[in-house]
């Protein structure tokens, strides 16, 4: 049975009707204050200490918020476990998912279907063929060459912006007119601070990308909207009275929130939602995208922000840390002192529960690799000298450790090299994305010439020789495509005709396979599998 700090307990006693905030430092318990402050929620349901006008009988009027599915889950085990009896549905979500559920809420009374959600790779395929079609349209060329309009990065920035304009509401059309007013005021002033025409300009071809790309979407995919055009949709469903929230809404490490998801929660309580938020704004990692919500330095004021106004919410900052001693808690006590509190830094003052246990407790050690091979080896045998207890006496499990990367890209390179050591890992940051694999890419490649979509040249049966389905190295193509070369010619000069090119005959086997490969080897074999 878990034990709470004084702290603790004033979040436990909150009064679910009204909002809150809850500072606390790493290690403090948020999430497990967050967990038990549910169960408890649910049992004083249970028991009818709460006004049925406040809070229904039902746990589904209590729902918790993680900031992505993998937290999500977690959380989700960890309140099925505390609760110890079924629940009627999900207790913790994202609010995409939270989203989701009120538009589908909203379309059942209205008898529309429900909506579908717009993935990534599809926006991604559809801006595509817009550049495409602009591209091959334009009679001049425009404020961004063909070779800019054609670059993943640009179209992935695309997404960016139309994810900002979700998140605030913006009309890309209005936003348009709106260039072209200020285009027009900065041609008639002699002097002016207003953006240069070609600056203009690359906003508006930006615009005129998106307006079509929408207007595609919604002829082909009517029904399908992305993450953050449910968010906003969902606000208009909640403000309209189409749908009811949940009645108490616990968000777990709100120092994640995004523009477009206070906007929901803003709308949630528009609707008689009752937000406590949790988190430590010290530990924010979505601040690169350009975030600057603050619902843990004050909610009712970021709530007003959105047009919301509240009562002021009840604020308990956690005053104890229990993961960790006193040396890590005095360098994270360091570190955050140094970055600007924003109003909320009295989390900082956290003190440690625990006493440091020597070099055996929570020692802080730096190493220095020359190389970044030298680097996995120095992370690979540090991981495996806790896993097997050497010096510290007490071995370790593999899944209670982490290494922690700076972006995805680097944790999946640092997976790898790791493998490589024998120490399992598991790369817990994003999903993957499957058609940067070689193995799809091929698969596809196979598929579109089975079903007559694309057939194979040559060189594409080559490559997809040398590639994971083919699994021949250059060497090997090198020694099928001299070997194939010597047999054409000797069986030519026998039979009288001119050779055939090497390409040729390649192919020819690829197409006609015979009952033995063309070349009696490892090469040969693959090719007639192939």
């Amino acid at each position: 049975m878990l034990s709470f700090d004084t702290s603790q307990q004033r979040v436990l006693g909150l009064d679910p009707a009204r909002h809150a905030r809850v500072l606390g430092a790493p290690g403090s318990g948020k999430s497990t204050v967050l967990v038990e402050a549910y169960a408890r929620v649910l049992e004083r349901i249970d028991r009818s200490e709460l006004d049925r006008s406040e809070l229904d009988r039902s746990e589904g009027e209590v729902l918790a918020i993680a900031p992505n599915r993998l937290a999500a889950a977690a959380l989700r085990t960890a309140i099925e476990t505390r609760v110890e009896r079924p629940l009627g549905g999900s207790p913790a979500r994202t609010l995409a998912s939270l989203a989701f559920s009120v538009l589908a809420a909203a379309a059942a009374v209205a008898g529309r279907p429900e909506p579908r959600l717009l993935t990534g790779t599809v926006h991604d395929e559809v801006l595509a063929a817009v550049i495409e079609s602009r591209i091959a349209a334009a009679e001049q060329p425009g404020p961004l060459v063909p070779e800019v309009l054609r670059s993943p990065v640009l179209r992935a920035e695309l997404r960016e912006f139309r994810r900002v304009l979700d998140d605030f509401d913006l009309d890309p059309a209005a936003l348009r007119s709106r260039l072209l007013e200020i285009r027009g005021r900065a041609e008639a002033e002699a002097r002016t601070d207003l953006p240069d025409e070609d600056r203009i300009a690359r906003w508006l071809e930006a615009l005129d990308i998106l307006l079509e790309a929408d207007a595609r979407l919604a002829r082909d995919r009517p029904n399908e909207l992305s993450t953050s055009a449910l968010l906003r949709e969902a606000c208009l469903a909640l403000r309209a009275g189409a749908a009811a929230p949940p009645k108490l809404l616990l968000v777990d490490d709100a120092q994640e929130l995004g523009e477009g998801q206070l906007a929901l929660l803003a709308a949630c309580a528009g609707a008689g939602s009752s937000v406590w938020v949790f988190g430590d704004p010290d530990i924010a990692t979505e601040t690169f995208r350009g975030e600057r919500t603050r619902a843990l330095a004050g909610l009712a004021e970021e709530f007003a922000r959105t047009g919301l106004h509240v009562e002021r919410e009840e604020v308990v900052t956690l005053e104890t840390v229990h993961r960790h001693g006193g040396e890590l808690r005095g360098l994270i006590h360091d570190l955050t002192a140094r970055i600007g509190s924003v109003g909320s830094g009295a989390q900082r003052a956290a003190g440690a529960a625990v006493a440091d246990e020597g070099e055996t407790g929570h020692p802080i050690a730096f190493a220095e690799a020359s190389t970044p091979s030298e680097q996995i080896g120095v992370i690979a045998y540090r991981l495996r000298q806790r896993h097997l207890g050497l010096g510290s006496g007490t071995p370790l499990a593999w899944q209670r450790m982490a290494v922690i990367c700076r972006a995805r890209g680097e944790a999946a390179w640092i997976a790898r090299g790791l493998a490589a050591h024998q120490v399992p890992t598991g790369v817990a940051a994003g999903g993957i994305v499957l058609r940067e694999y070689r193995i799809v890419q091929e698969l596809v490649r196979l598929l579109q010439h089975v079903l007559g979509i694309e057939r194979l040249d040559a060189q594409g049966v080559l490559h997809l020789l040398s590639g994971q389905i083919g699994g021949l190295d250059p060497v090997a193509i090198r020694r099928l495509r001299g070997a194939v070369m010597l047999r054409e010619r000797r069986e030519a000069r026998e039979e009288g005709r001119p050779a055939r090119e090497t390409d040729e005959l390649v192919l020819d086997a690829f197409a006609h396979p015979a009952g033995e490969p063309v070349i009696d080897s490892r090469a040969g074999r693959a090719l007639r599998r192939l």
